[in-house]
């Protein structure tokens, strides 16, 4: 539900004593506690409204006989809607006037078969769990105190199978054996990728709870780590350690690993120091997105098979623009530094959407301080067609996201930059702002979601997964886990 905005209008009054006219501002306004608001088909409860207005007295209209909209006292406004006796969804305007201000309520009501659609959240599940490309499975971990084991921690498993519901536990596991570090991804064929903290490992668990680790590959330092699958499990995609310090994006066929090719010169045009991630593929494995590990760089990189090769390139070609400067240090003098504007992304492995048509990102410019000392940034979301190479950026929602996106182009945006908090929908092809994403989740779902909720991934089946950020004590800001899953699921 979103808040009403406060509309104000100026209407001047005069008061007249002896010779002397004072003439004061007096200030209009209509406030209401929601303008947007959704019901089911049938069965609804009457929904009442808080109205704050100047002057007080107010009036109220529906545009439609299927809504009744009366002040039922000074302060409230109630809303009752008729059952739904058409085979669609239907939509009209309850308009709210006191003197010259004037506010518009938008009432949405499903179609008659709409039920309640299924809503959990995950907040056992450490991460917030994880969901399988085609959202067939959401899979995490829970850990428990177990003083019987030398680390004093033990795992459990679950896969909850979205199509029955039925939860499957495995375990357990003992920290003192596989230390669980953060849940990376899940097949929709039920094999869940942990990393593992010490020891840097990327552990597989089935459904039956066999676990196995991930090969290392030849010439290579580090275990390598499995961050995202294709739909169909042929696929996955990752990095590795080739050498000390420097990663390198891994692409897994059918179980056999390939180092993807690297660009020329990293984001600042320059020689690599320290690498590519690769962070997430398309379900259908025809793209490939990472980001490079180049300090706070984090340029997004893609892949796209190209007459049987992988051809690389940044994302975000059409807005990408690199400016030699001169800046100069803490001592007073001048070095050489490469600005750039760019899209960029860090380790969320769900940027692309499942036919690798759109991936989702971030704009962001660097601009000099007057003195050179420093460079501001600013970030936007933005989303790169990987078919059209253009980009799209969200300039009217402040400092945001780009986290997930749909093939059809519905983009899902979080607020917040180094913890995501809050959400909103857009329409890239339309170019339209859809609301934020409780409001959006209502109108298509029916179900209310939290006001911080956002989501990670949106499966082809319309199966969400999101994270929704709680302050907990003694620990700060948290994202615990959700997922919803259409009506008639």
């Amino acid at each position: 539900m979103k808040r009403g905005l406060l509309f104000v209008l100026p209407v001047l009054a005069a008061a007249f004593a002896a010779c002397t006219t004072e003439v004061k501002e007096e200030r209009q306004f209509v406030n209401l506690s929601q303008v947007v608001c959704s019901f089911h088909g049938a069965g609804n409860e009457p929904l009442a409204i808080e109205v704050k207005t100047s002057p007080t007295e107010w009036t109220v209209e529906s545009e439609a006989s299927w809504v009744t909209a009366e002040r039922t006292d000074g302060r409230t406004l109630t809303i009752t809607v008729a059952d739904n006796d058409a085979s669609a969804e239907r939509s009209t305007t309850v308009t709210v006037e006191a003197g010259q201000a004037v506010q518009h309520i938008k009432v949405v009501q499903l179609a008659p078969d709409s039920e309640i659609a299924t809503y959990r959240r995950l907040d056992a599940l450490a991460n917030g769990g994880v969901m399988s490309p085609g959202g067939k499975y959401v899979a995490g971990y829970t850990a428990f105190i177990d003083e019987s084991d030398a680390a004093g921690f033990r795992y459990t498993v679950s896969f909850i199978d979205l199509d029955t519901g039925e939860v499957t536990e495995v375990g357990p596991f003992f920290k003192s054996q596989y230390d669980f570090f953060s849940t990376q991804a899940v097949t929709d064929q039920g094999v869940l990728f942990i990393n593992l903290g010490m020891t840097g490992e990327c552990l597989m668990i089935d459904l039956d709870g066999n676990a196995s680790f991930v090969e290392r590959i030849d010439g290579c330092e580090s275990w390598p780590h499995v961050s995202r699958t294709s739909e169909d499990g042929r696929y996955w995609v990752g990095y590795v350690t080739e050498r000390k310090g420097f990663y390198r994006p891994v692409l897994w066929t059918d179980g056999v690993p390939e180092l993807l090719p690297m660009p020329e010169k990293n984001y600042r045009d320059e020689d690599f120091t320290t690498g590519i991630l690769g962070r997430g593929i398309s379900n259908d494995g025809s793209v490939i997105y990472g980001s490079t590990w180049e300090n706070s760089d984090f340029g997004m990189v893609y892949w796209k098979r190209v007459n049987g090769e992988w051809q690389v390139a940044y994302a975000g070609k059409d807005v990408r623009k690199v400016t030699p400067v001169k800046m100069i240090d803490v001592e007073g003098n001048e070095y050489d530094l490469n600005m750039v504007n760019g899209l960029t992304c860090t380790a969320e492995h769900t940027k692309v959407s499942p036919n690798g048509k759109w991936l989702a990102s971030m704009y962001r410019t660097e601009t000099p301080t007057e003195n050179r000392t420093d460079w501001i940034l600013e970030k936007r979301a933005a989303f790169y067609n990987t078919e059209t190479e253009q980009t799209v950026i969200i300039d009217d929602l402040g400092e945001c996201v780009g986290v997930a996106v749909t093939d059809d182009g519905i983009a899902f945006i979080s607020e917040g930059y180094a913890f995501f908090t809050g959400g909103h929908v857009y329409d890239l092809n339309a170019g339209t702002y859809l609301g934020t994403l409780p409001e959006w989740v209502y109108q298509h779902y029916g179900i209310h979601v939290p006001a911080s909720a956002w989501v990670r991934y949106m499966a082809p089946n319309g199966r969400l997964h999101g994270y929704y950020t709680v302050e907990m004590a003694g620990i700060g800001l948290q994202h615990l886990g959700w997922y919803v899953t259409p009506v008639g699921e």
